[in-house]
């Protein structure tokens, strides 16, 4: 059994079964390098329609709670790295702020903080598996570190040594 089935045997029942959560999970590329967050927009994109297909009540107290949890900042931001998050909290407003650089990174990591710990709740977790760090860009890594410090999500991460 490699690596990513295990974590998959062991975590997914667990978490979507007995907790009622949500498991996700992404993987980095080599040819994907150069494009930031690039398994972050497969685990978020997994995640908006996990939810999506939930009962109508449900869909509208998370979007009610990602609302309250990110603000009005959630703009051009979150479409970055959750584009189908719109079909959960309905079109926003661009963000007039314009930023750049590192004020940049930090919103961002900052409005995905709030966003995943907004749904991630002790009686429904969330568990975020990346796959192949070993391919990762720095902005990934950076907002990894970010959700594992500030957020109540489980990262899981594997990578392989020899690559």
């Amino acid at each position: 059994v490699g690596k990513s089935e295990l974590v998959q045997r062991t975590f997914r029942p667990w978490v979507v079964n007995n907790q009622k959560g949500y498991f996700v999970q992404g993987k980095f590329d080599l040819l994907q390098k150069t494009r930031p967050y690039s398994a972050f927009r497969t685990a978020f994109g997994d995640l908006c329609e996990t939810i999506l297909a939930k009962d109508d009540e449900t869909v509208s107290n998370l979007s009610e709670k990602i609302l309250s949890a990110v603000g009005e900042s959630v703009g051009t931001v979150v479409s970055e790295i959750a584009p189908d998050l719109v079909k959960i909290i309905g079109p926003q407003k661009p963000d007039s702020t314009e930023l750049v650089g590192n004020e940049r990174q930090n919103r961002l990591d900052y409005v995905m903080q709030q966003f995943v710990s907004a749904i991630s709740l002790p009686e429904h977790p969330v568990v975020i598996f990346l796959e192949d760090l070993q391919w990762a860009d720095e902005a990934s890594l950076n907002l990894m570190r970010n959700l594992a410090q500030r957020s109540s999500a489980l990262i899981i991460g594997s990578y392989r040594e020899d690559e």
